[in-house]
């Protein structure tokens, strides 16, 4: 197995999401990685990770990942490009339309919703 030193951060308000994904990605090389199930503590670990890739949850109490990003849009600017794969637990389409118009406000680059 290739190991690689790429830091990745996690947001989901439900441990075991962060457990499992943690796992998923361990077992895939990736050694690096943090996780918080407290969307408000995200700017804390930023600010100690620095991550390459951030994976936050769409839903989670006090913050969803759209205002994650948003607290997390200057620091983003500054490092340059950092992607961000946004973790939905709810896939209906519904949803996924409600929130769309709401991540160019986040400096998304790309947004995919899959067809109904």
């Amino acid at each position: 197995m290739v190991k690689t030193e790429s830091r990745i951060l996690m947001v989901d308000d439900q441990d075991a999401n962060i457990r499992l994904l943690r796992r998923m990605l361990n077992s895939a090389g990736y050694a690096n990685v943090t996780g918080t199930p407290d969307p408000q503590e995200v700017l804390a670990m930023w600010e100690q990770s620095q991550p390459d890739l951030i994976l936050p949850d769409l839903h989670m109490p006090h913050l969803d990942g759209f205002e994650v990003l948003e607290i997390l849009r200057t620091r983003i600017a500054e490092a340059g490009y950092v992607p961000v794969l946004l973790l939905p637990g709810d896939i209906q389409p519904s949803v996924k339309q409600k929130r769309a118009p709401r991540a160019p406000k986040t400096s998304c680059r790309g947004l995919s919703i899959p067809p109904k």
